[in-house]
């Protein structure tokens, strides 16, 4: 069989194609809900306005043998309602919130340095306006991980915890 020139081209095209190691273009990120983010406070623990509560987040459970990042990042919410991955902006964030704390980075191996700034250990309740006193509201937090196979995609996983809210 006598291969033509455009079959050729074609052929090397393919050949170089499949040798070189290409990055996954266009694979949209997997979001999921996934309890176990969050180790503190406990569900329906009470929050009232100006007080501290304790606070901490580990690598999500489900991702520790898919993913394997060293770090994670955590965005850190109050919201109004339970929140699902629907509520998720194009930017993996939520829009609709009562207040942000701000973004913070962990480890999620022990023993890997510090880098950025840490999540806290406590975090001082805003406090949400008369509207809200005696109301549930929900501490929330987006979990962006990083290197997840195939082709080092990220997941955003979200965590929550009810809180009492009193002013």
């Amino acid at each position: 069989m006598r291969m033509t020139p455009s079959l050729t081209l074609l052929t090397a095209a393919a050949m170089a194609a499949l040798a070189s190691p290409v990055k996954r273009q266009g694979v949209p990120p997997t979001t999921s809900e996934d309890s176990g983010i969050i180790t503190a406070p406990a569900n329906n623990t009470n929050a009232p306005a100006n007080t501290t509560i304790p606070f901490g987040v580990q690598f999500a459970p489900h991702d520790k043998n898919v993913c394997h990042g060293a770090y994670s990042s955590v965005d850190i919410y109050i919201l109004a309602h339970q929140p699902t991955t629907a509520d998720l902006n194009s930017t993996f964030g939520f829009s609709d919130y009562l207040h942000y704390f701000g973004r913070y980075i962990f480890a999620n191996e022990p023993g890997l340095p510090p880098i950025g700034t840490p999540p806290p250990s406590t975090l001082t309740m805003p406090d949400l306006g008369a509207e809200y006193n005696g109301e549930s509201v929900f501490l929330a937090v987006v979990e962006e991980i990083n290197d997840c196979p195939p082709l080092d995609y990220t997941d955003y996983s979200i965590d929550f915890r009810a809180l009492g809210y009193f002013r």
